[in-house]
């Protein structure tokens, strides 16, 4: 019993330093996963983008079909816009809506997509595809 608890503990400090979601997640209890979800929302409010969505991707399987997979769809499109890929942000906006339609955040993520897409648009002189999406 003992090498188990020290085993979760060893893979909760591999995931705060730094090695990837998705290898040291293999195995981790519930409780752990729940302490995965709020450092990740720890790194967002910090500004750590990357790391909050390496670790928003990892326990994403996990909360499918609870409360807590809408905030993850929500913060995972965050985390794209902020490290400012619009391409990849808009995608997961869209998504959230389509999963989320009747979601409170639903029209701000609606919004969210159509700046992305604006965001993305190239220069007028380069193909302007993305620019007609936006409007």
């Amino acid at each position: 019993m003992m090498q188990k608890k020290r085993s979760v503990y060893e893979e909760i400090l591999g995931i705060f330093t730094g090695n990837c979601a998705y290898d040291v997640l293999r195995g981790v209890s519930k409780p752990a996963e729940k302490l995965v979800y709020k450092k990740a929302i720890e790194y967002y409010n910090k500004g750590d983008y990357q790391r909050a969505m390496n670790l928003l991707d990892g326990v994403r399987s996990v909360f499918v079909g609870q409360a807590k997979a809408q905030n993850i769809a929500y913060y995972r499109a965050f985390c794209s816009y902020n490290m400012k890929d619009y391409q990849i942000a808009s995608d997961l906006f869209k998504q959230f809506i389509q999963t989320y339609p009747e979601s409170s955040f639903a029209e701000e993520c609606l919004y969210m997509m159509g700046f992305c897409d604006y965001k993305a648009s190239p220069k007028p002189r380069l193909d302007q595809q993305v620019t007609e999406k936006a409007i």
